[in-house]
């Protein structure tokens, strides 16, 4: 892939990049129980499942399966303590406000591939009103491959009519990282986020510690 000279559209990630869901995520979890048994929740444990899906996240935390006749319950229970409980603990990473801004300034598209489903994605952008200027958002159930396909980040590139290779797609978690290299598109790290423990190491990435360093390094990459 041919390294990046210009960046003419920003993609990217929900949870654990644009948004900490992870207090909402607890507050919703905190309530559950099995059989009135008392479970212990490790809040390293669940910040590292967030952009992990529900199942996984109530499988982890709660040592159940699919099998378990309390499965199906706990997750049903947790789906809609977090309908309720969406960005009424969490909200935006420090800095992520200030990023969309600057996008919108220098009028450079963004958007948004995630695998959370869509009614739970709407909630979060109507709720805020810079998640409205995306020019595209693809959710898991659309009809589009999950990522790590790379399938949701070309048709995202289509739409906003931006070359992938001059495409920053933003995430914190190993399937972001593999859908970005599919898609042949520059992939920015955010270590700030859940999925990432330690430095990517690879030069079609670039790993962050803040949102700052994203704009700045967008102006280094744009001359502005």
């Amino acid at each position: 892939m041919e390294l990046m000279k210009q960046i003419d559209g920003v993609l990217f990630d929900l949870d654990g990049t644009l948004i900490d869901s992870f207090p909402d995520f607890l507050q919703s979890l905190k309530t559950l129980s099995i059989r009135g048994k008392e479970t212990i929740i490790s809040e390293k444990n669940v910040r590292a499942l967030v952009s992990d899906g529900s199942s996984k996240l109530i499988n982890e935390v709660f040592g159940i399966s699919e099998l378990d006749a309390d499965f199906f319950r706990l997750k049903k229970e947790f789906l809609l303590n977090y309908e309720k409980n969406i960005l009424k603990y969490g909200g935006f990473f420090d800095g992520s406000e200030k990023l969309l801004r600057y996008l919108n300034k220098k009028k450079i598209p963004f958007g948004i591939v995630t695998n959370k489903p869509r009614k739970y994605t709407e909630i979060i952008i109507n709720k805020n009103s810079l998640l409205a200027f995306s020019k595209i958002t693809i959710c898991c159930d659309d009809g589009i491959k999950s990522k790590p396909s790379p399938e949701g980040i070309i048709h995202a590139c289509r739409e906003m009519k931006v070359i992938p290779k001059n495409c920053l797609f933003l995430g914190d978690h190993d399937n972001d990282l593999r859908a970005a290299l599919n898609a042949e598109v520059y992939f920015g790290a955010c270590l700030f986020g859940y999925g990432f423990q330690n430095i990517v190491r690879s030069e079609k990435v670039k790993n962050f510690l803040s949102n700052e360093e994203i704009i700045k390094f967008i102006k280094e990459k744009n001359g502005s």
